[in-house]
């Protein structure tokens, strides 16, 4: 599929032009977005329970989850997207892809320890001030703050560890 082909190349004009923000610190923090890849629902409900934490510190919290076809869940009601919103010139677009790239995030945070070139493709056409992800070498261009977890660790170590250095993050720093 050729736009399969192109998605990679989309992504990284996107990340190459994406603006330079002076992120806030977490206490001014208002919007928080959160992206990835669904799977399954175990790992959702840990992405809802993060989701709560923040919402308890009284922040805005928006998600958008790429939900691969073989782990479709209707019932599920979060705003989400799949392949199938691919055109063929490498262009995702649907209406919840576009209502998440309209929203302006203080943090938007990539909850993905592995890439996906879906998730990776939305993430650098966001707006925020800070974007937040796991630690890769060749990503360092995708976010302005990345933190590393050993891949075989559970995922709520990584969501832990998220939140631990999100709440450390100050405007004067």
């Amino acid at each position: 599929m050729l736009g399969k082909l192109l998605l990679p190349i989309r992504t990284k004009r996107a990340v190459k032009t994406s603006p330079a923000h002076l992120s806030p610190g977490y206490a001014e923090a208002v919007k928080i977005g959160l992206i990835f890849e669904y799977k399954g629902d175990e790992h959702y409900e840990q992405v809802l329970a993060f989701m709560r934490m923040l919402r308890a510190d009284r922040k805005e919290v928006s998600m958008l989850a790429f939900v691969p076809e073989q782990k479709t869940e209707p019932h599920h009601s979060f705003p989400q997207y799949n392949a199938s919103n691919l055109t063929v010139w490498g262009k995702l677009t649907s209406e919840e892809i576009d209502l998440f790239l309209a929203e302006q995030f203080d943090f938007l945070i990539n909850l993905d320890i592995e890439a996906c070139l879906f998730v990776d493709n939305v993430l650098s056409r966001a707006n925020a001030k800070c974007k937040i992800g796991h630690f890769k070498v060749e990503r360092t261009d995708f976010y302005q703050l990345m933190i590393h977890v050993d891949p075989s660790n559970d995922f709520e170590i990584f969501l832990d560890k998220v939140y631990y250095y999100i709440k450390k993050l100050r405007a004067d720093a």
